[in-house]
């Protein structure tokens, strides 16, 4: 979002001005949105402000009408063409049938497993909301020590969260299919108390 920020704050700069992305506008454009960085990391984000810069550029060449209306959300639907027609194919629930029984010694294994073998898991009560978050911030750790992937890592937040979702799937409460399933935020998301830094 910040990148976006700057972009956008430069882009409503003069057109010659926007040619020529330098290290001292971007400085100008992040005392406008009320950020400081220091020389190094202006010069680290150049490369990405101009690219992002070219990319406006393009976009802005698209003639839309005022009436369009912003794309918010996206909804993927099924769709089938039945002589001209479209009919909308209703969504087959997750069924829990099939699901061999987990222990948590090998639920390693859930890690490549997909969003409805996880569900399945979860709602069938092989696997816990706790045990599976504590297995993928297990992986994390390990990982993150060759590929410095995670820069604010939210462990007690993930297993509280994860604890009150096993409370709810004991109660007979579900939110769904993503109910329990562990998930990253790439911090170019604002989550409260953690650094935003994208």
């Amino acid at each position: 979002m910040l990148a976006l920020a700057l972009v956008v704050a430069i882009a409503h700069q003069e057109p010659d001005v926007r040619s020529a992305i330098s290290p001292e506008s971007i400085s100008a454009a992040t005392r406008v949105i009320g950020a400081s960085f220091t020389d190094e990391e202006i010069l680290l984000m150049l490369d990405d402000v101009r690219e992002n810069l070219a990319s406006f550029e393009i976009l802005r060449t698209i003639p839309l009408d005022n009436a369009i209306e912003p794309a918010l959300y996206f909804l993927p639907q099924r769709v089938q063409h039945v002589g001209g027609e479209v009919v909308r194919r209703t969504r087959q629930p997750l069924t829990r049938n099939g699901m061999p029984p987990v222990s948590p010694s090998d639920v390693e294994d859930l890690a490549f497993d997909d969003i409805a073998g996880l569900h399945r898991a979860l709602h069938g009560g092989s696997v816990s909301c706790v045990e599976l978050a504590e297995m993928f911030i297990g992986r994390l750790k390990r990982m993150d020590e060759d590929l410095a992937c995670v820069i604010s890592m939210t462990e007690e937040r993930a297993l509280a969260q994860a604890r009150r979702l096993d409370e709810e799937l004991a109660a007979g409460e579900s939110r769904g299919v993503l109910h329990g399933i562990p998930w990253v935020a790439k911090d170019l998301l604002a989550v409260r108390g953690t650094k935003t830094s994208g």
